[in-house]
């Protein structure tokens, strides 16, 4: 999970009004971050949010951060075939994401974020499990497959919070408390399923999906 300061300028290709998109929530063990117990309803707020996500990618991000508790679904490495790829393999398959990132965003911190975990992974022995990470609401079976996508909440002057959909694992397991105005955009913004909320995604030119999930074993 690449790192960005709070309400930092949001950098992104794919978006319009970056310079009206502030990241929220992008979290890393190398930098601290403000704690404290969520309420309840910001807890509701975040779920409703995080069943709707945008920019959806293929892999997912697990968490670094210290002692997490979970929740988490062990996945096994997938590869195609069937056979465990070779470390020259890997590294040439670093390589060349490595290259598409430093074509499609030159000079950019989600390039920078993006070869540092390459390099990283390119010195450490091939793992056979991921973890991912799961979001449950307290009293449901319906489990949210987290960290492949972005949520996005709105503020009553015409910001935009953009923030990864591991938000809500964060809130409810780390008790990463967001910036007051992210709050504050959380309790009076938009808020899905209200048609309101989609129809301002839409101005933005993002599509929407509903966040994976899986059932309660």
């Amino acid at each position: 999970m690449a790192y960005f300061p709070d309400l930092s300028g949001f950098e992104d290709s794919r978006d319009r009004w970056k310079r009206r998109t502030f990241n929220i929530g992008w979290l890393d063990r190398a930098h601290q971050f403000e704690v404290g117990r969520p309420p309840k309803w910001l807890v509701n707020k975040l779920w409703d949010f995080s069943q709707y996500s945008v920019h959806e990618a293929r892999g997912f991000h697990e968490c670094n951060l210290p002692n997490c508790p979970g929740p988490m679904r062990r996945l096994k490495n997938f590869y195609i075939g069937g056979r465990t790829p070779t470390a020259r393999e890997l590294q040439q398959t670093r390589a060349a994401l490595r290259e598409v990132f430093q074509k499609r965003l030159p000079n950019n911190a989600i390039t920078r974020e993006m070869i540092a975990m390459l390099d990283e992974q390119d010195r450490k022995p091939p793992r056979k499990f991921f973890k991912r990470i799961l979001g449950i609401r307290p009293g449901h079976d319906v489990r949210l497959e987290l960290g492949s996508a972005q949520i996005r909440v709105f503020g009553d002057r015409g910001q935009i919070y953009a923030a990864p959909n591991m938000l809500f694992h964060y809130v409810t397991a780390h008790h990463y408390k967001p910036p007051d105005e992210f709050i504050q955009a959380l309790r009076h913004g938009p808020c899905p399923p209200d048609k309101e909320y989609f129809n301002r995604l839409k101005s933005l030119g993002l599509v929407w999906k509903r966040t994976r999930c899986c059932e309660r074993p």
